[in-house]
Order: structure tokens, then sequence, then C-alpha cells
């Protein structure tokens, strides 16, 4: 629950730095996984074998921490 609570506030931080499309949010988001794993999300989500789940949910503790 605080992981969404995190995520939430990070958002609102960026909305009220003008960024307002979803293709934005998904950029940034990508840029900070990228930064904290050193790989980006889809072959992140190849590494644990996902398809069409959310790559967040099938997180532990750890990788859950750098990313926020």
């Amino acid at each position: 629950m605080r992981g969404i609570a995190i995520r939430e506030e990070l958002t609102d931080e960026w909305d009220k730095r003008g960024i307002k499309e979803q293709k934005e949010y998904a950029i940034l988001t990508s840029e900070i996984h990228e930064a904290a794993f050193g790989i980006k999300p889809s072959d992140h989500k190849n590494l644990k074998n996902l398809e069409r789940e959310n790559l967040r949910d099938h997180m532990n503790d750890l990788e859950l921490i750098f990313l926020y």
C-alpha cells in the first residue's frame, strides 16, 4: 500500500511540473526503471516470464524500493 501512495506522490509531482499525457508518464517511468535496474521494463518482464501481467505486481520488496 505504501508503494501506491509513493507512486501517487511521484505522479502528482510530475503533474505539477507539466507532465500531462500518458506517454510522458510512461517515458519517465521507463527511465527510472532503466536507471535502477540497467534494463528496460520490457526486458525485465521477459526475465520474469511475464506476458500481460503488471511487472510491479511481480516485484519483490527490494525491487520496489529501488523504483521509488
